[in-house]
């Protein structure tokens, strides 16, 4: 597939379009999420993300609403959608969308 999109100027710009859809609208996209126990939990991986060696940082982009951003999720809560293309669980290798969500959990025992 990466050799074709290489090869191929329409296919490698419908492949660009849908890392930047993906990203504008990351819950539109079939994606799986993982959630920290609180926004400070999420804080390091963020950090980690936006700091690659150079050869991941092209392969990976991210889009973070923390409280107070215009599109925030929730008062208490930082949420960051990453695309990347070093996995994929969809048809066709276009990448994947993961969502991490910080914020509290309240457990109840029932």
């Amino acid at each position: 597939m990466q050799r074709q999109i290489e090869q191929d100027t329409g296919l490698r710009d419908l492949y660009r379009t849908f890392g930047e859809t993906a990203l504008a609208s990351p819950a539109s996209v079939p994606h799986f999420a993982l959630n920290f126990p609180s926004r400070d939990a999420i804080e390091p991986v963020i950090s980690k993300l936006e700091n690659l060696r150079p050869a991941l940082a092209e392969r990976v982009r991210m889009q973070v609403w923390r409280p107070g951003d215009p599109g925030a999720f929730a008062p208490n809560c930082t949420m960051a959608f990453v695309y990347t293309d070093i996995i994929a669980g969809n048809v066709g290798g276009l990448g994947q969308i993961i969502e991490l969500q910080g914020r509290p959990r309240k457990f109840t025992r029932g």
